[in-house]
């Protein structure tokens, strides 16, 4: 494979990896108004794995998990898809948006973002085996909500520290498998 292949193909795997963050956030945002279903929380952990830029996961697997993400918003919230008159609640976030925010802002924001990526890591074998935690799956839709409300860096700055505390969490759960 060529040099050129190579980095078109790299490109085409963070554009979809950006996809499907902003299609997390959407399923994370409709479990606002709507209840989750029993695969809602293992599908959210699923997703933010395969966002991971070093996970050597391919295109045809991203393509799929996004598939599975929108499926599984539309079986949450199934009369968004159709609405005629769409709210915004639901709707999937464009990620380069993080890219136009002020530069302490989108650092927060990335913070927030690649550390709940790495919580997804860390839990995920867990997660497998059927063990879970309800505090730290709300903080996965809690952050992955927050990166979507254009806040500012001081409303932001709790969820940081509040991810350092999900992240000792999940390290212990994962000790307990």
């Amino acid at each position: 494979m060529s040099n050129t292949a190579t980095i078109s193909q790299g490109q085409e795997i963070l554009a979809l990896q950006d996809e499907l963050t902003g299609a997390l956030i959407g399923l994370a945002r409709s479990c606002g108004n709507n209840p989750k279903t029993e695969n809602t929380d293992e599908i959210i952990v699923e997703g933010l794995v395969h966002t991971i830029t070093n996970s050597n996961i391919g295109t045809t697997s991203l393509k799929a998990m996004i598939e599975k993400v929108r499926e599984e918003k539309d079986t949450v919230a199934p009369d968004c898809a159709v609405c005629a008159a769409p709210c915004g609640n639901t709707s999937e976030y464009d990620v380069s948006n993080i890219w136009k925010h002020e530069t302490d802002v989108r650092g927060v924001e990335t913070a927030i973002l690649f550390g709940i990526r790495e919580m997804a890591a860390i839990i995920s074998p867990a997660v497998v085996m059927g063990k879970t935690d309800a505090e730290v799956n709300g903080f996965f839709y809690k952050a992955l909500c927050m990166i979507s409300y254009g806040m500012s860096k001081e409303d932001l700055l709790p969820v940081v520290q509040e991810l350092g505390e999900m992240n000792q969490k999940c390290r212990r759960l994962l000790g307990q498998v």
